[in-house]
């Protein structure tokens, strides 16, 4: 079965928690090729490449890291998105073109729980009202 899957071209793939699929430039070595890369990121990759389009699913696609996000979204469209340690500058700015780009962006969708709604209108999650419990510490 396996094998039949890498034989097939695929119109789409989608990839859930794909924020698991982390590849890392190691910087320590010096050399500007050295990348590691996790399995799920390989098994991505190689998805990606016989697939005409591909939705990567994620809650936390970035972790602060600019150097995986760019490896991450290498994986969404080569092209657009340079290697992050080939081309630093050119990866760099794609990358905040498309956290500038925000909900215009054709390569990310983001959304908040806050502006979820039904078909109907209704907002999918109720307000969240938090407020500080001021008391004395005891026992320190």
């Amino acid at each position: 079965m396996r094998e039949r899957a890498w034989q097939q071209h695929w119109d789409l793939v989608i990839v859930d928690e794909a924020h698991k699929c982390a590849a890392y430039t190691r910087r320590r070595t010096g050399r500007p090729d050295d990348v590691e890369k996790t399995r799920r990121y390989q098994l991505v990759e190689r998805l990606t490449g016989m697939a005409d389009h591909v939705v990567l699913l994620t809650a936390t696609p970035h972790h602060g890291d600019d150097d995986r996000f760019g490896h991450f979204l290498h994986l969404i469209d080569p092209d657009v998105f340079p290697e992050p340690h080939r081309y630093a500058d050119q990866a760099q700015a794609a990358r905040h073109s498309v956290l500038r780009l925000g909900a215009a962006s054709p390569w990310a969708i983001r959304r908040l729980k806050e502006d979820l709604r039904d078909v109907d209108g209704r907002r999918l999650f109720p307000d969240r009202h938090a407020q500080p419990a001021l008391g004395p510490v005891q026992g320190l």
